[in-house]
């Protein structure tokens, strides 16, 4: 069943997000593992470790994610680096998914929690445009947005940041730094 299309009514959303869930969780083995062989002290931490859930499911359309700081302080505690799966919040002790984007939202929600004074998402592009770059010679890398420029982009078809991440930051007061490794990107704030 679950090797079928994720759109055939025969799988349902538990199946399928526990499913995509795998990806996030090798991904945070793998580098886990090769910190620790670079001589860090890392450690990953599963869904349900990291204390990020929901009320209700995130294909319903989640509003809030909630986190309990505590568990991933005690694993910052005792570690120089803690791995963690974006994408993925726990409800009712099932794996859910965030949806297109959700790794920004866990980020910012972790951010958040954590008291950090920025969140940066690293992007496969070097931040926010003036129009689309690809479609568009001559746009221009955007330094700084505020939320609100940033959500009406969002809810205008810009897919960049997920719309609840860059709303949770600002209900946070936690400034974003949107940016790919070589650019010093666009801040959010």
């Amino acid at each position: 069943m679950a090797r079928g299309p994720i759109g055939d009514d025969h799988v349902d959303d538990d199946a399928r997000d526990l499913l995509w869930s795998t990806g996030e969780l090798r991904s945070v083995a793998l580098l886990t593992l090769a910190l620790r062989a670079a001589g860090l002290a890392a450690t990953g931490l599963n869904v349900h470790e990291t204390g990020l859930r929901v009320e209700g499911r995130a294909s319903v359309g989640v509003d809030a994610l909630v986190l309990n700081p505590l568990p991933l302080r005690a694993a910052l505690g005792r570690h120089d680096v803690v791995v963690v799966p974006g994408f993925l919040a726990t409800c009712r002790q099932q794996v859910v998914t965030l949806g297109r984007g959700g790794s920004d939202w866990s980020a910012v929600a972790l951010a958040a929690a954590l008291r950090a004074s920025r969140c940066e998402l690293i992007k496969d592009v070097p931040g926010y445009f003036t129009a689309g770059p690809q479609t568009t010679p001559g746009a221009a890398l955007i330094d700084a947005l505020d939320y609100t420029t940033a959500l009406e982009m969002a809810d205008a078809g810009c897919p960049l940041v997920q719309r609840q991440a860059i709303d949770h930051a600002r209900r946070s007061h936690l400034p974003l730094i949107v940016r790919s490794f070589d650019s010093l990107g666009t801040r959010v704030a």
